[in-house]
């Protein structure tokens, strides 16, 4: 049974959730469940109508007879601070099959009439109607409504704009009304005259818990750390506004997942900006969702000819996404987002639960985007007379990491990507690019890269040109290219980067020992030569025991001169064109 109080829209406590049972109730509005106590109070109201008498219904949404019942809120502008007019009721369990759940709205009034403008007599209706009845449609075959009942602010009239309304035209023989005191009515309908349960909450409208209408967080541009608490309880209201479900949470939920997501749009005021989440409390089992979205889009929604608030998100860009749990991950992080407007979402497993956490923004630096060299080159034995076999990509047997972290390269970049595929579709092989001084002694700086199927040198992030990060704009080097079985080449002269034209090693007059260091694969054109399958500069037959060792053999090789895949015979033809070859001292 409900007990009467008076609850404030600011009083929510998650800890006040319990769920509210009525059994078969009749319909009548004599025997009305009060909505007080539920109202803005996590309190889930189930109604069993299985045994209810089924009526044909009031102004309906097209129905056969069905079975309902009915709620009423008592003076609603007393009983609720800075209450707005608003309904929400938001279902938490229909009956199967789905249907469409309606509520009609009455008003009944208490207070003092005028007969023939003489003789005050007391008014007390209490199930009549007063002129108030309209009927909302709540369609769960909208996906975007979320299985939402909306009547917008201002819906339910205050006690003075009844009473102005029924003096406008006021019934027989009454020449006016003075409303004392008043009761709205709600007439729960079902679709299904069979009956079943229906579970729901109910609430004013309160924003921050859609994504039309979400919690404004407004950073300063003042250059210094900046923070913002929040918390709620993600039963504060009835609204199942949302992202997520449980197919696209960041969290592992069950399919039983239904709870709120709070929304806070974030205006970031810098061009680099650092955003941060921070969970410092949760009173929910399971985890936190937290995610930061951009190009957020609202569904175009309406409900009785007006736009329903509290919808679901039904595009959006992720920017990032974490699960977080006190005692394990508790941070979401974005680094160095442009200016513009976010929307932080956070929403748990839980049916209930109760959230704080920081919102953080720090002016960042933007990351070195690095300077870009540009060069062309060709491995001898990729080559098919056109262009290069892209083979090792094709079968996945390129690796994500840059290989040359043993000897005699001992290189130790960084360079990966995210999975196979992540590579480059047009990716060759990987290459080791140096930057030499202009005396071609010491090294400045190294990098690797991929070689694409037209001879491009690219990035990881498959973009053309390779980028560097230690060395200045405008300063010259020399080049060389190094592979893990072809014969390394280095540039003849000095060149000043960043360049716009790529530097192209198939000229021989570009490399040093000219048409020497190159392997001629068609007329002008030419290529690094294959061979060196050791990587000592010399091609030689050091290069050939290297070759028989794992011949057959099908893995990332420096034996598989030709690039694809299998070590055969084939490659030994290649290595044999090449014998003798020797790279000049710089190279090695």
């Amino acid at each position: 049974m409900l007990v009467l109080g008076t609850f404030a829209l600011n009083a929510q406590n998650c800890a006040d959730y319990q769920t509210v049972t009525l059994n078969n109730p009749p319909d009548d509005c004599s025997a009305a469940a009060d909505l007080v106590p539920a109202f803005n109070t996590c309190k889930k109201i189930c109604v069993d109508l299985t045994s209810a008498t089924a009526s044909t219904p009031a102004p309906s949404c097209g129905w056969t007879p069905h079975k309902d019942v009915w709620f009423k809120i008592h003076n609603p502008y007393t009983e609720f601070n800075n209450f707005d007019g608003s309904v929400v009721i938001a279902w938490k369990q229909l009956p199967d099959p789905a249907h469409n759940p309606t509520v009609a709205s009455y008003a009944a009034v208490q207070g003092t009439a005028i007969i023939g403008g003489f003789i005050p007599v007391g008014v007390n209706d209490v199930c009549g109607d007063q002129g108030f009845q309209p009927v909302t449609c709540a369609n769960d075959s909208i996906p975007d409504t979320g299985n939402q009942l909306i009547l917008p602010a201002g819906t339910i009239p205050t006690a003075q704009q009844i009473e102005d309304g029924i003096n406008a035209n006021p019934p027989s023989p009454l020449t006016s009304i003075s409303v004392d005191d008043y009761t709205f009515w709600f007439q729960l309908e079902n679709y299904q005259s069979t009956g079943g349960t229906i579970c729901f909450e109910v609430s004013s409208y309160q924003s921050g818990f859609s994504c039309s209408d979400p919690t404004l967080l407004a950073f300063a541009n003042t250059g210094s750390p900046q923070t913002q608490t929040i918390s709620r309880c993600l039963c504060k209201s009835a609204q199942n506004g949302g992202y997520f479900n449980a197919s696209n949470t960041p969290c592992t939920v069950g399919t039983s997942y239904n709870s709120t997501t709070a929304f806070y749009q974030i205006d970031a005021p810098y061009d680099c900006n650092n955003l941060s989440f921070d969970l410092t409390g949760w009173t929910g089992t399971g985890s936190v969702n937290a995610t930061l979205l951009s190009n957020v889009q609202c569904p175009e929604v309406t409900i009785n000819a007006q736009a329903a608030p509290g919808q679901k998100v039904t595009a959006a860009d992720v920017i990032a996404s974490e699960c977080l749990s006190i005692g394990g991950t508790t941070t979401l992080n974005a680094t160095c987002l442009p200016a513009g407007t976010y929307y932080l979402l956070i929403s748990g497993a839980d049916d209930k639960a109760a959230f704080s956490g920081n919102v953080n923004l720090l002016q960042g630096t933007p990351p070195n985007p690095g300077i870009p060299l540009l060069a062309k080159v060709v491995l001898q034995g990729a080559y098919n007379g056109a262009n290069m076999n892209t083979t090792l990509r094709t079968n996945n047997l390129l690796p994500t990491a840059q290989p040359f972290n043993t000897a005699p390269f001992n290189y130790q970049g960084t360079e990966t990507v995210a999975n196979a595929a992540a590579i480059p579709a047009n990716a060759v092989d990987w290459v080791l690019v140096e930057l030499r001084d202009d005396t071609n002694t010491n090294i400045v700086e190294r990098r690797a890269a991929f070689v694409a199927a037209n001879g491009d040198i690219i990035d990881t992030d498959g973009t053309t040109g390779v980028k560097f990060y230690t060395i200045t704009a405008g300063n010259a080097y020399n080049i060389a290219i190094r592979t893990r079985n072809h014969l390394a080449v280095v540039s003849r002269l000095v060149q000043t980067l960043p360049n716009t034209t790529a530097f192209d090693f198939t000229l021989p007059a570009n490399i040093q020992a000219g048409a020497n260091q190159l392997a001629e694969i068609n007329a002008n054109t030419y290529a690094l030569k294959a061979g060196d399958i050791n990587a000592d500069g010399v091609i030689n037959y050091a290069d050939f025991n290297a070759y028989i060792s794992p011949q057959g053999s099908t893995t990332y090789n420096p034996a598989d001169l030709n690039l694809n895949g299998n070590i055969t015979i084939a490659d030994f033809d290649l290595f044999r064109q090449n014998v003798s070859a020797i790279a000049v001292p710089a190279v090695r």
